[in-house]
């Protein structure tokens, strides 16, 4: 069985990348591509970078899930 509190875990931060990519897609870079830079003042090339590594991270943080709870049945 896997271990309660690590599921807990996986899935808050599954929760947290979920949103910073949602974040990333519907704000930052919408307004990169228009204005140019993003409220943070990153570039369009800052913005694709870091949707990159966040759907890697959200890619990542599912297989450990996936694996977790293969893992508890």
């Amino acid at each position: 069985m896997a271990d309660e509190a690590r599921l807990d875990r996986l899935i808050q931060q599954l929760g947290e990348a979920n949103r910073r990519l949602q974040q990333l897609v519907d704000v930052d870079y919408p307004t990169a591509a228009y204005k140019g830079f993003s409220q943070n003042g990153d570039t369009l090339a800052d913005v694709k970078a870091a949707i990159d590594e966040a759907e890697a991270r959200v890619q990542r943080l599912e297989e450990q899930l996936a694996a977790a709870d293969a893992a508890d049945e």
